[in-house]
């Protein structure tokens, strides 16, 4: 069992470097992966855009829910991570995030404390994250309440491939020792447009 945990942490790794580090292999082939329209539902929100209202649609998945705002697209996530949803109506104007044809996006991962503290665990993901990418710089941290659940959330700063991006983690406790991490990424110039939309979206999220 202790292997299988260990195996289980390896991987677990290797998910948040694709997540959070996506951004250097561009996201072409995510996005030309569709995942059609099987698990989702119709919604039904505001998303601030002008005051107008706009249609959401429910990301149904097996253990969570989530919401997936007009224009965005679930795409095919990586091994191991349990959604991937790009925002595939984003204008992108900067040269360098054209060329690698990025678009803003947020993924959902599972895990488990194990045997670390909730404080434990979140060193553990600053940790791995610096490892993998060591020019990161996490800018803000914020210990919340979300819809009754504890929440910390990182946001940071990266340099890849000569644009900069904002990154965006909130690490949600679920039921026992079940973790959820939410990651977002945007390119810095887009980051205003995007940030209320980031919160707004992890306000959804919901486990079963």
């Amino acid at each position: 069992m202790e292997i299988f945990n260990g195996v289980r942490r390896n991987l677990f790794i290797v998910f948040i470097f694709i997540v959070i580090l996506a951004v250097g292999l561009g996201l072409g082939w995510f996005l030309g992966q569709d995942r059609g329209e099987d698990n989702l539902s119709a919604g039904q929100n505001n998303i601030g855009t002008g005051g107008a209202a706009q249609e959401d649609e429910i990301l149904n998945k097996e253990g969570f829910s989530v919401i997936v705002p007009r224009g965005w697209k679930e795409a095919v996530a990586p091994t191991g991570v349990s959604a991937m949803v790009v925002n595939t109506g984003e204008e992108i104007t900067d040269p360098a995030l054209q060329k690698i044809n990025f678009k803003s996006y947020y993924s959902v991962s599972y895990d488990t404390l194990g045997e670390r503290t909730r404080g434990e665990y979140v060193a553990y993901i600053k940790e791995v994250v610096k490892q993998f990418a060591p020019t990161i710089i996490f800018s803000a941290e914020e210990d919340l309440k979300i819809n009754g659940r504890d929440v910390y959330k990182l946001e940071a700063d990266i340099t890849q491939q000569g644009a900069d991006f904002k990154v965006l983690i909130f690490l949600i406790s679920g039921k026992g020792d079940d973790i959820w991490n939410m990651s977002f990424n945007s390119g810095l110039a887009n980051w205003d447009k995007n940030k209320e939309s980031f919160n707004r979206i992890m306000e959804s999220f919901t486990t079963k």
